[in-house]
């Protein structure tokens, strides 16, 4: 064992994997395997998901985040930078369902389930 985690942790099994987490993996692993199993072209939902959640990750929490910050610590914005975060906002939203909706027809269209 490691004399650094014997002095700054008084139990060294604390930063071994929990069984909880070791369940929340092994159920991950088993749904992607299901999925890849039943999916015929797994490129098409791998698209679907990417163009839902990559969108929401890069635009629409980024700005929810930035002016909820704001908010808390109460330092008010200019409105320009309230008008760019909400612009951003709706750009991502509209980027979100149209690429959700498009990716989704070709998952229905193209790769579906066998």
């Amino acid at each position: 064992m490691n004399k650094r985690m014997h002095e700054n942790n008084n139990d060294p099994t604390e930063s071994l994997p929990t069984k909880k987490v070791m369940k929340l993996r092994l159920s991950l692993v088993v749904i992607s395997v299901v999925i890849g199993t039943v999916v015929r072209n797994f490129a098409y939902f791998a698209a679907f998901v990417g163009s839902v959640l990559i969108s929401y990750a890069g635009f629409i929490l980024p700005s929810i985040l930035f002016v909820e910050a704001h908010k808390k610590v109460k330092k008010p914005l200019p409105w320009t930078e309230t008008a760019i975060a909400y612009f951003i906002l709706s750009f991502g939203s509209a980027l979100a369902v149209v690429g959700g909706c498009l990716s989704f027809k070709d998952l229905i269209m193209y790769g579906f389930i066998t």
